[in-house]
């Protein structure tokens, strides 16, 4: 296809991902391998089912797609979140504070972080979550967990499944939560920095 450049696999990335540019956008591709002789072009991967069988690998390639649809199923208005979360990600990728660098915050940290506002102001327009993020987190007891929802335990599945910080707990393994992905050394500055951005 010449509408696709610069394909390239990402081997040193937790899950299987490929990068490339389609018409000059850049795009990271995240694809697993499920349990299914076939399968559906309406395939429902929050479907708890869908994990079954699954080795550690791909089902970190599954969580990142099951928590952006629980985030946008979790909020009370998407297009709030979304506009919220454009303005929390600018703000600090210009810190330098998301970087996806180990200590530092993800993206999907970020998002986590925006959905929780929104959940407690649901009614609010984009400029005061945005106020409302920056006075909360700067103020933020960082060791307690930042909850979008309950955590359950799958007894079929046999682990928690949910959603907690920037852990989302839908496998045998979990990404790390926040306080304990970020470095002792880096977390001063980054929960120092929200204090700026108002």
């Amino acid at each position: 296809m010449e509408e696709v450049s610069e394909l390239q696999p990402l081997p040193d990335a937790h899950f299987p991902a490929m990068k490339f540019k389609l018409h000059g956008i850049s795009i990271n591709l995240l694809y697993a391998n499920v349990s299914l002789a076939v399968v559906p072009s309406d395939l429902d991967i929050s479907q708890n089912s869908v994990l079954y069988g699954v080795d550690e690998v791909n089902l970190l390639s599954l969580s990142e797609c099951r928590v952006a649809d629980q985030i946008l199923d979790l909020v009370p208005n998407i297009e709030n979140f979304r506009t919220t979360l454009r303005c929390v990600k600018y703000w600090a990728k210009r810190r330098g504070v998301c970087v996806n660098a180990p200590g530092y915050l993800r993206e999907v940290d970020c998002a986590v972080m925006v959905a929780r506002i929104c959940q407690a102001y649901p009614n609010a327009a984009p400029s005061t979550l945005v106020t409302m993020f920056f006075s909360i987190f700067g103020e933020w007891y960082w060791p307690n967990p930042v909850m979008l929802c309950s955590i359950h335990e799958d007894w079929e599945l046999g682990f928690p499944v949910g959603m907690h910080a920037s852990t989302v707990k839908t496998g045998r393994m979990s990404c790390p939560s926040l306080p304990r992905r970020t470095r002792a050394e880096t977390r001063p500055c980054m929960f120092r920095q929200p204090r700026w951005g108002s």
